[in-house]
């Protein structure tokens, strides 16, 4: 968000379509209908308790075992650094290298993230599980209302189409618009008549 970055207020959940295998919805491949079991068995409506393998034993991944790897390592980096230098590094793995796990260790040094201190955090069984933890349960929080990823939420609006996010961050801040802001909104406008 070139320009833009010091009126946004970024928050980065690395979990996507990935849910708990829980007893109750498991089965060894990824099945999006078992992600909304496990919203149902364990989100925000469930019926309380919460059955005890909510948030334990296996992850599946919509994309797979590297998926859930990239998961972590981008949880561990949104753990221990601030969302300026996230930001950059998930521009790196996300954008430049479609979420390679074998790009990020270059993408960390391109950001000045300190590998070693991620490699600490998703080698450490506690501490992965803490981060998985985390994102699980702040993206089941959501409820079955997330239908996909990226769910881009801008001041807790659903944002449809997320090539209008740089836009929609535009619109709803509410300061002197930072000088981007004026050109995004003329290059909207040009675009609109074209069509």
């Amino acid at each position: 968000m070139k320009g833009i970055g010091y009126i946004v207020d970024l928050e980065y959940v690395p979990w996507g379509n990935a849910y708990f295998n829980t007893s109750q919805c498991g089965t060894a491949d990824y099945d999006k209908s078992n992600m909304f079991c496990w919203i149902a068995q364990c989100g925000p409506t469930a019926k309380q308790p919460l059955d005890s393998d909510c948030f334990s034993g296996d992850i599946i991944c919509q994309n797979g075992p590297e998926e859930c790897q990239g998961n972590l390592i981008e949880g561990c980096v949104v753990k221990y650094y601030t969302s300026n230098v996230y930001a950059s590094f998930l521009d790196c793995a996300e954008g430049d290298h479609s979420g390679s796990v074998a790009a990020m260790p270059g993408c960390a040094a391109t950001a000045n993230i300190d590998w070693n201190l991620i490699s600490s955090c998703i080698n450490n069984v506690t501490e992965a599980n803490e981060v998985h933890l985390t994102y699980a349960q702040k993206t089941i929080a959501l409820g079955a209302a997330k239908q996909g990823t990226p769910w881009i939420l801008v001041n807790g609006v659903v944002l449809k189409d997320p090539d209008d996010l740089f836009l929609a961050v535009c619109e709803a801040y509410q300061g002197v618009k930072p000088l981007p802001c004026g050109m995004a909104y003329h290059e909207h406008l040009l675009t609109k008549k074209i069509e």
